[in-house]
């Protein structure tokens, strides 16, 4: 069994014992809404996962996070392996322009264009 993912580091390593991505980081961010976001769930670079959205999905969540959280951003959200990526998604330019108003900016400097994170960061604003 794969452990509870309390940090973002954790999320990543249970995608590469086999969880499902999405599962893996919505079971985080269920706990970082839940327990408020601190440093420690943060500050540890998640290994390298194979797919190139998932890697930058990784650094653009742990940016949204530490900026809701009030804290710095952790440094290797700016390593390359966790860089945009070269295809914005979605491709088709139309769609993109109507989700880039509900986008977080750490996602759409990432090339991820949707309301990533929004009802978590409506929660977190709500308690903290």
């Amino acid at each position: 069994m794969l452990p509870f993912p309390t940090s973002l580091r954790v999320a990543a390593s249970n995608v590469l014992g086999g969880c499902d991505y999405t599962s893996a980081i919505k079971e985080f961010l269920d706990h970082a809404s839940r327990f408020g976001v601190a440093r420690e769930i943060l500050e540890d670079a998640p290994p390298h996962l194979p797919h190139p959205m998932h890697r930058a999905h990784l650094a653009a969540v742990a940016e949204t996070l530490a900026e809701l959280g009030g804290l710095s951003v952790p440094g290797w959200t700016e390593w390359p392996e966790f860089a945009g990526l070269d295809e914005p998604v979605p491709a088709d330019p139309e769609r993109r322009a109507r989700l880039a108003p509900a986008t977080p900016p750490a996602f759409a400097r990432r090339g991820l264009y949707g309301p990533a994170m929004t009802a978590l960061s409506r929660r977190m604003q709500a308690t903290g």
